[in-house]
């Protein structure tokens, strides 16, 4: 049997954007804690976009752990660092009520942070798109 690897970057890619166009709707819709994860798959998902590219290992989803795996191939702004810094807090906080003390995480979220959440993804894909498309 022959195989083949292909480059998905692509793909991963454009799923991160659908993810972001989700996410912006959920936004739209008052469904804020599931805005912020949305936006967070979203950056994960352009994040993984790179790797795959650059043919590393797609493991895992702490931001910041997948940014240090691209350290080697590419240089890191300071601002997309920044993006995932927020962005990671909205993996499991807006998914799990034992997160916190009492309330459902759909009460914990506002409109505010959906909305830097959102724009947040949009920094991490614009930085893999430039990396992708270069």
């Amino acid at each position: 049997m022959v195989c083949c690897l292909m480059d998905r970057s692509k793909d991963w890619l454009a799923q991160a954007e659908y993810d972001l166009y989700t996410a912006k709707q959920l936004t739209n819709t008052g469904s804020f804690a599931w805005s912020c994860f949305v936006s967070q798959q979203a950056a994960e998902k352009a994040i993984k976009a790179i790797l795959e590219m650059f043919g590393l290992p797609i493991w895992g989803h702490d931001l910041l752990d997948l940014l240090s795996s691209l350290e080697e191939k590419t240089s890191i702004p300071e601002e997309v660092r920044s993006s995932c810094h927020r962005l990671n807090l909205y993996y499991v906080a807006t998914r799990y009520p034992d997160v916190f003390p009492s309330g459902a995480p759909a009460s914990k979220f506002s409109k505010e942070q959906s909305m830097l959440a959102n724009s947040d993804a949009k920094v991490v894909i614009n930085f893999a798109r430039t990396i992708i498309y270069q």
